[in-house]
């Protein structure tokens, strides 16, 4: 399992095309939290995991990690995610969102 950091601004811009969402998103509801997985993205430096939920009203990151998982602590119901990789320092496209059922 990846170990989380501390998420940084977004890089700046629009992200480009040439840089695929991540595909393969799922969420698994474990005893200890939400798990996120996905299948990596060629030449990715990092993943921006983003959640959205009623609660926060809107969307915001909750972690940049290395690996291609994530588990998430403290979800709220109706929680959606996705993830977008970082290649170099530039933030590319977001996965299709999922909500643990």
């Amino acid at each position: 399992m990846a170990k989380a950091i501390k998420p940084p601004k977004p890089p700046h811009g629009t992200p480009p095309n040439n840089i695929p969402a991540p595909e393969g998103l799922v969420a698994t509801i474990k005893s200890d939290g939400v798990l996120l997985q996905w299948y990596s993205v060629p030449f990715a430096t990092t993943y921006w995991v983003s959640r959205s939920d009623r609660e926060a009203l809107g969307e915001k990151a909750i972690a940049i990690i290395t690996g291609t998982s994530f588990t998430d602590h403290y979800p709220v119901a109706g929680t959606t995610y996705k993830v977008a990789a970082v290649v170099g320092d530039t933030l590319g496209n977001f996965s299709n969102p999922v909500t643990p059922i």
